[in-house]
């Protein structure tokens, strides 16, 4: 989720799936409850930008919530998120166990960061 003026992202809750259909509820409820303007969705390409299995899996997804969320959904490229994710709690000093559980938190933020940096570049398409 990103602060009211869109400059900072930061996780607000951790989404643990329990299949599509429950998944989508979940968000849209959050969508509803926070005043969400767009979904920004993690895309898994590979590093050479293609897309494997899992980016396919997600594209699935973002086809339903897309038939389902009453905001715009669209996807953000997410490679080395998770690196940089790892290296933020690192340097934060997080424990083993931190990490497992925020990790993918983390991550998800980095990858909204990125996307609403984006939209203030003015080299941006």
């Amino acid at each position: 989720m990103t602060d009211e003026l869109g400059i900072m992202a930061s996780p607000l809750v951790i989404i643990y799936s329990r299949g599509s259909r429950v998944d989508i509820d979940e968000v849209v409820n959050l969508v509803k409850k926070h005043g969400v303007e767009r979904i920004v969705v993690g895309m898994p390409r590979s590093m050479d930008g293609s897309l494997g299995k899992e980016a396919l899996r997600v594209q699935k997804f973002i086809e339903l919530l897309s038939k389902s969320s009453p905001v715009p959904v669209v996807y953000w490229d997410e490679r080395l998120s998770t690196v940089a994710a790892e290296r933020e709690m690192n340097f934060g000093g997080a424990t083993p166990s931190q990490k497992r559980q925020w990790l993918d938190a983390v991550a998800a933020s980095i990858v909204l960061q990125a996307y609403m940096d984006s939209l203030r570049d003015p080299q941006h398409d």
